[in-house]
């Protein structure tokens, strides 16, 4: 329902021009793009013109209010507030507050359902992998569940990291060549040097190097060869942990990548 202006700023030979409005008003809501369709004549010789017009020919118009200039400026001036649509969303419910733009529109991975079904937006959980790994008193080494294994006094914790980043190396690159339908067999070969650091003076890795030969098949195109080699480099975990950032070298299929 329209709300009738009401108040000292409506002049009282404006209120029955207003009333015959409201009506046509009503309609206007429904569609706003139509709300210069409705025509207010300035002067009294268009209305007599009309007067003279076929019967046909005024059914087809709709009809016209006999105003002059000062009351069309205000029914105009009204009828443009009161219908002021196109800026506001409809919020299809009584109880609330018709909205001034539209909401964000959330995609299907960012939404999800807590208690009692409320959506809500919600970063994608990040997967966790767990690992345990013990030492003996014998100094035999073993891994989760597994039977404990003797390592010669030529294995230092130094060359058990070199050797867990060229294997970490080496199933990254399985992983990501799986995933594209591929299938490899891979050597590795890791040196480091361990010095003190300038910027805290502690003694650490500050050089190491990994350099991988593959055999791939099938053989991808060099482009897919260089996507896949730096996803291998980007999900080595050991790597990823590592201060200081392995400088590899990558042979695949006989070629250097």
């Amino acid at each position: 329902m329209v709300d009738r202006p009401s108040g000292p700023g409506i002049t009282p030979r404006l209120r029955p021009a207003l009333r015959a409005l409201e009506l046509e008003g009503l309609e206007l809501a429904q569609d706003p793009s139509h709300v210069h369709a409705v025509a207010l004549p300035t002067h009294r010789s268009e209305a007599a013109r009309d007067r003279h017009a076929r019967p046909s020919q005024r059914s087809r118009e709709r009809p016209r209010l006999e105003l002059d200039d000062e009351l069309g400026a205000q029914l105009r001036k009204l009828l443009a507030h009161h219908l002021e649509l196109p800026r506001v969303v409809d919020a299809r419910d009584h109880r609330v507050s018709a909205l001034t733009q539209a909401p964000k529109r959330l995609e299907r991975a960012d939404v999800g359902h807590a208690a009692e079904d409320t959506v809500c937006a919600m970063a994608p959980e990040a997967k966790r992998f767990d690992y345990a790994a013990a030492v003996d008193r014998a100094g035999r080494i073993s891994a989760e569940s597994g039977p404990a294994v003797g390592l010669g006094q030529e294995w230092t914790p130094d060359h058990l990291l070199l050797v867990a980043l060229a294997r970490c190396s080496i199933e990254s690159m399985r992983y990501h060549a799986a995933r594209s339908g591929g299938d490899l067999v891979a050597s590795a070969e890791t040196s480091g040097v361990v010095t003190r650091r300038e910027d805290d003076d502690r003694y650490a890795f500050v050089e190491i190097e990994c350099a991988v030969e593959v055999e791939l098949e099938p053989e991808p195109s060099a482009e897919e060869l260089r996507a896949l080699v730096a996803k291998a480099e980007r999900d080595c975990f050991v790597g990823a942990s590592l201060t200081v950032k392995p400088a590899y070298r990558w042979r695949v299929n006989g070629t250097d990548v």
